[in-house]
């Protein structure tokens, strides 16, 4: 059972856990250079733009990374991995990646290891939820379904029953 007031607890208090170390230099720096509040506040936000370029530029080189080479290196891994693990052939449509694994972690005729291990794949992709790795579950759900359609194109194709006709 979670609770919502719980959940929002845990974060404030997270959020001001990070911030200690912010604090602690701002505080430093104000004595260091006499500034006082006002040096402290300039230094706080100083701190935050700094860590805010920080982040842009890391995530924007990995996704340039990503999309040049990560993506389609990424997609035939995790196509190896379907036709080794023998998954079965994927439908026409699916929603999302979650929902063919889901459907094969559901699938009562399925051997018993392949339905752990679609359900791994499902909480795999939950874990990058939980831990807020956004940009590498986006990653990942765009490799798996490039890898998933190259799946589906390596089955051979069916004949239609107007086609024997």
């Amino acid at each position: 059972m979670q609770f919502g007031s719980k959940q929002k607890r845990n974060i404030v208090s997270a959020v001001l856990l990070g911030m200690v170390p912010d604090v602690v230099i701002a505080v430093v720096a104000a004595a260091w250079t006499d500034s006082g509040v006002f040096g402290f506040f300039v230094t706080l936000i100083g701190l935050q733009i700094v860590y805010l370029s920080i982040w842009a530029k890391n995530a924007i080189w990995a996704w340039l990374v990503f999309l040049f080479r990560g993506r389609r290196q990424m997609s035939g891994y995790l196509f190896d991995y379907l036709r080794t693990n023998a998954f079965p052939e994927p439908g026409d449509y699916h929603d999302d990646v979650e929902s063919y694994f889901q459907g094969v972690m559901d699938n009562e005729r399925a051997p018993a290891e392949l339905r752990i291990k679609a359900a791994v794949e499902i909480n795999s992709l939950n874990l990058f939820r939980m831990l807020n790795k956004m940009g590498l579950l986006f990653q990942t759900l765009m490799a798996y379904e490039d890898a998933l359609q190259r799946y589906k194109r390596s089955f051979p194709a069916k004949s239609h029953a107007w086609e024997a006709a």
